[in-house]
């Protein structure tokens, strides 16, 4: 078993926001999808995705993923700074 473990890119930062739905900014998104480019080999191989339910974690992965196909997705909300 391979386990990758990837933080949320770059996100919008501001008091306005609460945290869960603070988004990805344009860099962050420019990121995700260089660390998408960089393992689309390995990308190839997940049986499952795990995210957090936070906003910039779901977009990252939109992003790295691009085309990808995952054979399973879930959603942990123990993936979260508030998590158990």
């Amino acid at each position: 078993m391979k386990f990758y473990l990837m933080r949320h890119a770059s996100a919008e930062m501001g008091s306005y926001l609460a945290d869960a739905q603070r988004a990805l900014t344009a860099v962050g998104q420019a990121e995700a999808s260089l660390m998408g480019r960089h393992l689309t080999d390995k990308l190839r191989d997940l049986d499952l995705y795990a995210c957090s339910p936070y906003l910039r974690a779901e977009q990252t992965l939109l992003n790295v993923a691009g085309d990808a196909h995952f054979m399973a997705r879930q959603t942990w909300p123990m993936a979260t700074p508030e998590g158990d």
